[in-house]
């Protein structure tokens, strides 16, 4: 029997726990080659459906990797060619063509196929890891299947796949995926926590969360290799514009939503108005982008990195609330997360 997995995205069963109708049919997995529709499109599930699911274990249900890239409002499509490492992104002002709506799923090819199981097996190691950092498990598994679902949707798309295979490259001396993971599981959460409940803006802020370091890609080996403390202040300077060069990559890819670009540019900004690139106030920066900050700066604390004091997630948390640099609600977020509160 022929593999289907490829064919389908794990959605959490928590998305469908509100029992609005749902565009799009609804599957259940029994096996790698055998998923059973259980809702036709515009059907949807009623809640008590649902709990008799959750009684039996069942924590994923399953849209075709197109239903969802449409549910999420992500248009696979042709884009333009990132440029390779080591060389500064032109700007562009082109604006994207009309994409065509997704087609379904073909077999992938060998090498492709080779990539996003690595990224998918990266990624589930990540999350393993993280499930130990005490956080509330209810929001660990409903966050995690959406992070896999992202990155199997972005696989779907030839550049947001380069992309994403540039940032898996040389995990020893630069472990940005696992770091870049780290941080997608984290703003879902916090996003759960803060009470968003729209699928497309999970996806959004999922998108934006994996490829907010991707300005890194452009810089030299050597730079990246050096350890924070060793920069001198012109590499420094150097370093911090990878959220420019981040977002100038961004916009060459037609199926970004603008959303992911803020991320991309603004990540690094603080409410104080110190941040970088541009020195915005809280007024001024995505909502969005305020989540990944604080996600960003707690991941690089507490996660493996060449730079990571390896600090506890409260003393992490606790030196975020000092910094005078984040948003309120998006730390009070963190503090009940990790307090595992519901």
């Amino acid at each position: 029997m022929p593999d289907r997995d490829q064919e389908f995205v794990e959605v959490s069963i928590e998305e469908f726990a509100t029992g609005k109708p749902v565009p799009y049919a609804i599957y259940i997995r029994l096996t790698s080659w055998k998923y059973l529709q259980i809702a036709s499109p515009g059907d949807g599930l009623d809640r008590e459906r649902v709990d008799v699911y959750r009684d039996r274990n069942v924590k994923c249900l399953y849209l075709l990797k197109e239903d969802f890239a449409r549910y999420v409002g992500f248009a696979v499509g042709p884009s333009a060619i990132a440029p390779p490492a080591g060389t500064v992104p032109p700007p562009t002002a082109a604006v994207p063509a009309p994409q065509p709506p997704p087609r379904p799923a073909a077999p992938l090819k060998p090498a492709i196929a080779h990539q996003v199981n690595l990224l998918k097996n990266a990624a589930s190691g990540t999350l393993s890891l993280l499930k130990s950092n005490g956080i509330n498990e209810f929001l660990f598994e409903a966050s995690k299947d959406f992070v896999q679902s992202t990155i199997s949707v972005l696989a779907d798309d030839q550049n947001a796949l380069q992309l994403l295979s540039a940032i898996n490259t040389q995990q020893a001396q630069n472990p940005l995926y696992e770091h870049s993971v780290g941080v997608t599981l984290y703003s879902i959460m916090l996003a759960r926590v803060l009470g968003w409940r729209s699928a497309p803006n999970f996806f959004k802020l999922g998108m934006g969360a994996m490829l907010h370091d991707i300005g890194f890609n452009s810089m030299d080996d050597k730079l990246m290799a050096k350890r924070e403390f060793d920069l001198t202040p012109a590499e420094r300077k150097q370093r911090e514009q990878h959220a420019e060069w981040g977002a100038q990559i961004l916009k060459q890819l037609t199926s970004v939503p603008p959303e992911v670009l803020a991320i991309a540019l603004q990540h690094h900004e603080h409410v104080s108005g110190k941040g970088y690139p541009k020195g915005l106030k809280s007024a001024q920066i995505n909502p969005m982008s305020k989540i990944v900050a604080v996600a960003d700066r707690f991941c690089e604390l507490v996660l493996d990195g060449p730079d990571s004091p390896r600090l506890s997630p409260e003393s992490a948390l606790q030196q975020l609330f000092d910094a005078d640099a984040y948003d309120a609600d998006v730390l009070s977020a963190l503090k009940r997360l990790l307090k595992n509160l519901p």
